[in-house]
């Protein structure tokens, strides 16, 4: 019963947070505010994937706060492909995108990466929200090249924000944030998956 209730209030704050994030985009405090507690978690996500400014990143489910496509561009200089399949949001975060001088380093695609995923990476950052997490990694993994970095709920969140599939992490670094504990990395040239 517990459980149940607990993930009832998560969904509320899942659908809370998305509102916030597509009200609030255009306040620059805001959005620095915000991004905050997530620069130490994608600096370590770039020390995992071994992100350089050689590289193209793919970011599924930036959202109107396209924060870790902002860390990643400002701190490695790789060209980011923003990902959502929401058009409102793709819209919010590149009006962010512009306002910060970065769209020479990130652009915007629209998809949902369940039926097809943009070939045009060497690596790709996973968040949290992105649905179904099974058949999203599965294709990312299908690319024969590059490494996947997929943001895992902690156990608790995983019906609010999707359950793990059982593929074998190349590596993984940790967390201390409220609904995801770690981010784990997926080698596509080791074959381990």
């Amino acid at each position: 019963m517990w459980l149940d209730l607990i993930t009832a209030y998560m969904k509320v704050i899942q659908r809370f947070t998305s509102s916030i994030e597509k009200t609030m985009y255009d306040n620059p405090s805001f959005f620095e505010l915000y991004a905050l507690p997530y620069k130490g978690v994608v600096k370590r996500e770039i020390e995992l994937g071994d992100i350089t400014s050689e590289d193209t990143v793919l970011n599924l489910g930036c959202g109107a706060l396209p924060f870790t496509a902002v860390h990643i561009a400002q701190l490695t200089g790789a060209r980011v492909h923003a990902v959502d399949k929401d058009t409102n949001a793709l819209k919010k975060a590149k009006d962010i995108v512009d306002y910060l001088g970065l769209s020479e380093y990130i652009s915007f695609l629209k998809n949902d990466c369940l039926r097809e995923v943009p070939t045009i990476f060497d690596k790709a950052l996973v968040a949290l929200q992105v649905e179904p997490k099974h058949q999203v990694l599965e294709n990312l993994i299908s690319e024969e090249e590059g490494s996947v970095i997929v943001r895992a709920p902690r156990d608790e969140f995983e019906e609010t924000y999707g359950e793990m599939p059982d593929f074998e992490p190349t590596d993984e670094v940790e967390h201390k944030m409220l609904t995801f504990d770690r981010s784990l990395l997926f080698d596509l040239e080791s074959g381990e998956q």
